[in-house]
C-alpha cells in the first residue's frame, strides 16, 4: 500500500466516524426534544 492510498484510506475512516456520531447526536437529539419538548435545544 502506498501512502496516497493509507491517506485516502484513514480521511474516509475519519470522515465515516463523524458522520456516525453526527447521526447519533441527533438521534439523541431528537429523542431529547421528544421528552422534554421545546425548551431544550
Amino acid at each position: 500500500m502506498t501512502a496516497e492510498m493509507l491517506l485516502i484510506n484513514f480521511t474516509l475512516f475519519f470522515f465515516f466516524k463523524e458522520v456516525e456520531s453526527e447521526k447519533k447526536k441527533r438521534e439523541l437529539r431528537k429523542l431529547v426534544w421528544e421528552a422534554y419538548g421545546t425548551e431544550i435545544l
